[in-house]
């Protein structure tokens, strides 16, 4: 189990590594017109991240409140997000959804221990609001981590298209004219 633990965390700390060395741009955001996000990173950073916290949180899973386990939740939530940090975005709409099913699976999940208590004799509906909202919740939870996934690649292409686009005013000086030139790319 050991071994597993070391291949795990080697593995989050090798993601970023990865995807800057697959992507061939620069680690931090461009700061001119000629600096390009790569798409292919930023996609690789957002599920690269979300795998190493899945599995992380997975090794982990054998003890409870084991230090794996935690790491891993908290990769998890912030994994998705890594595409978008990337390219300079720290608050995206996945986050947000993340965030809200998170608060919901916890309501549910207090909803659902006070309608039937862990260490009762008692019988319990099946289907009940806390279940529901238990559901609920993981549904939006993955719904968000789906998105920052998804759109990670597109912010960068965005943001690069964005960078091509550019206006410049520059004199210009002929032997018989002078002047200033409006010059563009878009």
């Amino acid at each position: 189990m050991t071994r597993l633990a070391v291949v795990a965390a080697l593995a989050v700390l090798a993601v970023p590594a990865l995807a800057h060395a697959q992507s061939g741009a620069a680690a931090e955001p461009p700061r001119s017109t000629g600096d390009t996000y790569s798409e292919a990173g930023a996609l690789a950073l957002s599920a690269g991240a979300t795998a190493a916290g899945i599995g992380l949180y997975a090794v982990g899973i054998d003890r409870v409140n084991s230090p794996m386990m935690t790491a891993g939740a908290v990769v998890t939530f912030v994994g998705p997000s890594a595409g978008h940090l990337y390219t300079g975005e720290v608050f995206t709409r996945g986050l947000g959804v993340r965030t809200a099913g998170a608060a919901v699976a916890a309501v549910g999940f207090a909803v659902a221990l006070e309608e039937c208590p862990l260490f009762s004799d008692e019988p319990c509906d099946e289907v009940n609001v806390g279940t529901a909202l238990l559901a609920v919740g993981a549904l939006a939870y993955l719904t968000g981590t789906v998105d920052d996934i998804i759109t990670a690649p597109r912010r960068a292409a965005r943001l690069n298209a964005r960078a091509r686009r550019s206006v410049a005013i520059a004199p210009s000086v002929a032997p018989d004219r002078a002047g200033v030139a409006v010059v563009g790319t878009f």
